[in-house]
């Protein structure tokens, strides 16, 4: 399993973790695309090298043709949603903005719907959040470890006067993560924008596992005040660790008054908000009637959300919760030339390399099968058989 290790020795912001991408390895091409894909008209982003005291770094700049954009939330959502992007990484934009809106919405005390983000809200906003989702999902990262958030020191000026360090939204986005204390870091350190991208893909903030690192790559501030070299430094690798559980939430509740059409709106919001699974099942409750049981699993940092949701969203009184581990297989994908075209075959592979399961691409399957007007199955017993073949020689 591919993973990544952010060591944010001088802070962190969106623009220096995608920096640091770039140098570990990103294609700085896909960040360039990032505007036309976004559909951010007279957005250009350049991908530069400089230094931070004696450190070689990469930088991103955005450069606007107009004045800057304020957006709400739904706003956001819905630029992502019609952008071109994969799927995980559609979820995870959109899980580090909704987590984002909630903590300006507490820190303003406004209601979510009304929550108008500003320096986060404008587009080299969108072109970090995303290009970071981006860039992980296209490096092959699957876990995410991080070390302990340095917090500036004084104050900062922004569109909603002097504000004290950390900014609120960022405070806010940091409680239960690592944090310490630097006085001899003035400034913003962690800006909201880092905070929520840490909030939400962070996988763990313990030491870090056993790794053959591969690469690594240096994100500049956009300060160079000397001392400390102003930088986000990122190390991918491959986990070499046998055992490798992963933390989790459980979330239920039973219902047997709710109308099941709302469960898909319902999944899918979830899911934005970064579940790994949301299960229904049919079962018997009081007095003989039919209900459904739900089921979410999720990270502990979008537990509170999760809950939320499902009270939220459902017509439940009440849910239950508890801490569960997930141990998991090592995913990867590969590419099957076969008679309906090429086709991507998932991969769960065990922490010696052992791929014990294949499953082609399911939309991938479909799409062909529309085109050459055959069954699903027969597209996917021959990627499977494509599969076989390319591995048996």
């Amino acid at each position: 399993m591919r993973i990544a290790y952010i060591d944010p020795l001088a802070g962190l912001a969106g623009d220096m973790l995608l920096s640091a991408l770039v140098h570990a390895g990103l294609d700085p091409k896909l960040v360039r695309e990032l505007p036309q894909r976004l559909g951010l008209d007279g957005v250009k982003v350049s991908v530069g090298r400089t230094h931070r005291g004696a450190i070689s770094a990469r930088t991103i700049k955005v450069r606007l043709a107009s004045q800057r954009k304020h957006r709400n939330l739904e706003q956001l959502n819905a630029i992502i949603r019609s952008a071109d992007l994969p799927r995980p990484v559609e979820r995870k934009a959109l899980a580090v903005f909704n987590n984002l809106a909630r903590a300006e919405a507490a820190v303003h005390g406004e209601k979510l719907s009304r929550v108008h983000f500003h320096e986060v809200g404008m587009d080299d906003a969108l072109i970090d959040v995303v290009g970071v989702c981006l860039g992980l999902h296209e490096l092959g990262v699957r876990r995410i470890w991080c070390g302990s958030l340095p917090l500036g020191s004084g104050s900062v000026n922004c569109q909603h006067g002097e504000l004290p360090m950390p900014a609120p939204a960022a405070a806010k986005l940091l409680c239960g993560l690592p944090v310490i204390m630097r006085e001899d870091l003035p400034g913003e350190r962690v800006t909201p924008t880092g905070a929520a991208l840490a909030q939400t893909l962070v996988d763990s903030f313990e030491r870090l596992p056993r790794m053959r690192l591969e690469s690594v790559g240096y994100g500049a501030g956009s300060r160079d005040e000397g001392g400390l070299p102003n930088v986000v430094r990122v190390m991918i690798g491959e986990a070499l660790d046998e055992q490798f559980p992963q933390a989790a939430v459980a979330i239920e509740t039973n219902l047997d008054d709710m109308n099941p059409q709302l469960c898909q709106t319902l999944t899918q919001r979830l899911l934005e908000a970064g579940a790994y699974d949301v299960i229904y099942a049919p079962v018997t409750m009081k007095k003989g009637r039919p209900g459904l049981w739900v089921q979410v699993i999720c990270p502990e940092a979008v537990a509170d959300q999760a809950r939320e949701l499902l009270l939220r969203e459902t017509t439940a009184l009440g849910v239950r919760s508890y801490a569960v581990e997930r141990n998991v297989l090592a995913r990867s994908s590969v590419e099957v030339h076969t008679a309906y075209g090429t086709l991507r075959v998932k991969l769960g592979i065990t922490r010696s390399g052992e791929v014990l399961n294949a499953h082609p691409e399911f939309d991938d399957c479909c799409r062909a099968a529309d085109e050459h007007s055959v069954p699903v199955k027969e597209v996917i017993q021959a990627a499977l058989t494509a599969y076989r073949l390319s591995n048996s020689r």
